[in-house]
């Protein structure tokens, strides 16, 4: 691991420790009804950003059975796109995922 990628690293864990933190300063700010219907526990939220993502374990099971029965709504096709070229004057074709 190089000095870069271990700064990089430490910045990025650093900016995200700072977005939870903030993030569970909101949270907290929320009625016990409102963070039960986020799914969310106050306890955990009161535990810190440690205990992230501070959803109930009901909440999770029911997220993770979501994803796992959740059927792809839209599919991927391949377009054709023609750009000019600058250099050559001519047409040249790439493609696109829309």
């Amino acid at each position: 691991m190089t000095i870069l990628s271990l700064i990089t690293t430490t910045v990025r864990h650093g900016l995200e420790l700072i977005e939870r933190t903030y993030t569970r300063q909101q949270l907290l700010k929320l009625n016990d009804r409102v963070l039960a219907d986020l799914g969310m526990s106050r306890e955990l939220l009161e535990q810190g950003t440690s205990a992230f993502p501070w959803k109930t374990a009901e909440a999770l099971e029911a997220q993770v059975a979501q994803v796992n029965t959740a059927q792809p709504e839209v599919a991927v096709t391949r377009k054709p796109l023609e750009t000019p070229q600058a250099q050559h004057g001519t047409m040249t074709t790439r493609h696109s995922y829309v």
